[in-house]
C-alpha cells in the first residue's frame, strides 16, 4: 500500500511540472483565443476566416478560400474596422486552396475583419467577416 501512495505522489508531481513547463509555451505564442468564421462563396468554394492575438498589439490574421479550381486567380481585398490591410492575388494551388496570412495591427476596441476574394475567371464572389 505505501508503494502505491508514492506512486500516486510521483504521477501527480509528473502532472504538475508538465503542466508548469507548458504555460511559457503558450504564452509565448500570443495570449487570447482564436475567433474565427465561415462560410460559402456563390459558387462551389468556402471560406474561413481567422483572428488570434499575438502580443506585442498584433493579431494573427488568416484567410482561406478551399474548393477553388486549381490554376485559378482571385483578386483579394482585406479590411480592418474599414481600414485596408491586404490587397492583392493569390492562385489555387493543387490542393484546391488559396491562403492569405498576414499579422496585423489590433486596433482600439473590436477589430471587425472583412475579406473579399473574387474568382478573375468565374466571377465567383466569398465575402467573410469575423470581429475579435
Amino acid at each position: 500500500m505505501r508503494a502505491n501512495k508514492f506512486v500516486r505522489m510521483g504521477i501527480v508531481g509528473l502532472m504538475a511540472g508538465s503542466l508548469f513547463a507548458a504555460a511559457p509555451a503558450a504564452m509565448a505564442q500570443g495570449g487570447g483565443a482564436r475567433v474565427s468564421n465561415q462560410g460559402s462563396c456563390s459558387g462551389a468554394a468556402d471560406w474561413k476566416l481567422s483572428l488570434k492575438p499575438e502580443d506585442g498589439g498584433k493579431i494573427q490574421m488568416e484567410f482561406e478560400v478551399e474548393h477553388a479550381k486549381p490554376g485559378q486567380t482571385w483578386a483579394v481585398r482585406i479590411t480592418d474596422n474599414g481600414t485596408q490591410v491586404f490587397k492583392g492575388s493569390r492562385t489555387a494551388n493543387s490542393l484546391h486552396k488559396f491562403k492569405v496570412k498576414k499579422l496585423i495591427n489590433d486596433r482600439a476596441g473590436s477589430d471587425a475583419v472583412k475579406a473579399t476574394a473574387t474568382n478573375n475567371t468565374t466571377g465567383q464572389v466569398c465575402n467573410g467577416s469575423v470581429t475579435l
